[in-house]
């Protein structure tokens, strides 16, 4: 009985102390109950069989292993959360089979990261012994929902870290599958053939919150701090920055905003969000921006990605400033939406990734037997499910650009009338008249009831009664909100009901 009794305080003693750690001692961060009883229970028993009975090779999945003892592991805990971005010794094996010296320490805000028996880590070699080019690497834990984001913007030709499966190995003992990412600084600037200019992490979250101010990372150049540096710039000077914000707070009608986007490379990046319904790039988080002296241009890269299940499908997305500008432009969503059509219907990039997790999944199977214990689906499972949403996007997208457009026409004061209120455009229209056949129609751009010069007119090249107008209309886009502040609250981008005058030459 008295050992029954010192057991069950000694364990009563470690959930407390876990449930501390993991839910109140780490500042702005939040989370979910937890259930820590079965969790100490269960991965034991989990770890003791993969030992014992689990040593299966994976056949596509390479294998990395680190070497640290157990007193440094313990010294990243040991004051935790400040503990935790100490650097402590350790060792990678090269495959060569010689033991390379690097740093190593635990990642993220969350406790989540690292007081689980799987953690999250970043290593670091010496400057001249790079691995694949670089540095420094991020292992992360491997979450679906996380992972398949990078897989479909590699196919979309995105600046992007590369998402690179590996088991892991610590100390000789399998911690499951991880994905490895390269650092963003000056050398990942240089492997996707970017010359080193200003990198800026946006970041006004959890521990990095900038208490007393606005928390919109678009309202203050000074939140943002650079992960890559100009070599003409001060490092504190962020004018650049300041100079686009001021463009996009200016700027309604430009989707270049004054030259500043690119709108070939945005509006491809934009459909990859609306694919894979991301919402993690937002107001306040999780942005990265590349400002670039050399063209002018502001590249924005794909950071922390989620894969959403939303009830509501969004085709126009807005997570922050930038992106409700550009998806209530006009010019901007109709290549956005060609961007689309052409990877889901053209190049059709979801059969390479179905094709690519069924190369992997005896792989799977085998790693989610050595995997540690935890509360969410299995790999497998967790892939299938993602390779099915992202069809359901697919099919949900193609239902909505293949659409004929809810539209209508009616007589107007000197002319005619075009009224659409739906997503998808009228486009490449043919203007017939019964009788009266006029010289020329044109669109009243700005609703002065005449066609100046600068608005477009057409003229019949045949002698028929049929004008051809090969031009596209789209309803306007507005953001909404149920909210008094803060507007990019709300995700969708939505249309409102618009009119369209066209003027004939004998007002027919």
């Amino acid at each position: 009985l008295p050992v029954i009794l010192i057991s069950f305080f000694i364990f009563s003693y470690k959930v407390i102390s876990l449930e501390f750690k993991f839910g109140y001692q780490t500042s702005q961060v939040y989370q979910n109950p937890f259930p820590w009883q079965k969790y100490l229970v269960l991965s034991k028993f989990k770890n003791f069989i993969s030992k014992i009975f689990l040593n299966e090779r994976l056949e596509n999945i390479e294998r990395v292993n680190f070497y640290i003892n157990e007193q440094d592991q313990r010294k990243l805990l040991r004051n935790t959360p400040n503990s935790t971005k100490e650097w402590v010794n350790a060792q990678i094996l090269r495959p060569d089979t010689k033991l390379q010296q690097i740093q190593l320490r635990y990642r993220g805000d969350n406790p989540a990261n690292w007081l689980k028996f799987k953690k999250t880590f970043r290593i670091k070699t010496k400057k001249n012994e790079l691995i694949d080019g670089f540095r420094r690497f991020d292992f992360y834990t491997l979450k679906a929902e996380q992972f398949f984001p990078y897989i479909v913007s590699e196919k979309m030709n995105l600046i992007n870290q590369s998402a690179k499966l590996y088991e892991v190995y610590i100390n000789g003992e399998s911690h499951g599958l991880y994905v490895r990412h390269e650092k963003m600084d000056e050398l990942f600037l240089r492997k996707n053939k970017i010359m080193p200019v200003n990198l800026y992490k946006g970041t006004n979250n959890n521990v990095g919150a900038h208490i007393g101010l606005n928390k919109n990372l678009f309202n203050n150049a000074e939140m943002w701090t650079k992960l890559a540096i100009f070599n003409q710039q001060e490092l504190k000077d962020k004018s650049d920055l300041e100079n686009f914000f001021i463009s996009l707070n200016s700027n309604k009608t430009d989707p270049s905003l004054n030259g500043y986007i690119d709108v070939d490379y945005f509006s491809k990046f934009e459909a990859f969000l609306t694919l894979t319904q991301n919402d993690h790039h937002w107001w306040k988080d999780n942005m990265r921006l590349i400002v670039d002296p050399w063209n002018g241009h502001v590249t924005q890269v794909v950071t922390d990605p989620v894969t959403r299940k939303y009830e509501n499908f969004y085709i126009d997305l807005s997570t922050n400033d930038l992106n409700a500008n550009l998806n209530k432009n006009t010019k901007f969503i109709h290549k956005k939406y060609n961007w689309l059509y052409y990877f889901i219907k053209q190049k059709n990039i979801l059969n390479d990734i179905s094709t690519y997790v069924e190369n992997l999944n005896s792989d799977l199977s085998k790693a989610e037997k050595k995997e540690p214990y935890d509360t969410g689906l299995n790999i497998k499972e967790s892939f299938a499910i993602e390779v099915q949403t992202l069809k359901k996007n697919a099919v949900k997208l193609l239902d909505i650009l293949e659409s004929n457009p809810k539209s209508a026409w009616g007589e107007g004061n000197h002319g005619f009338q075009i009224i659409i209120e739906d997503l998808t455009p009228v486009s490449d229209l043919k203007i017939e008249f019964s009788n009266n056949k006029p010289e020329w129609i044109g669109i009243d751009l700005n609703y002065d009831g005449q066609i100046t010069n600068n608005e477009p007119k057409f003229f019949s090249n045949t002698q028929d009664k049929i004008f051809s107008l090969p031009i596209t209309f789209y309803s306007n886009r507005v953001k909404k909100t149920q909210n008094h502040s803060f507007i990019d609250h709300n995700l969708e981008v939505s249309f409102g009901k618009t009119q369209l005058n066209l003027i004939s030459s004998n007002n027919n």
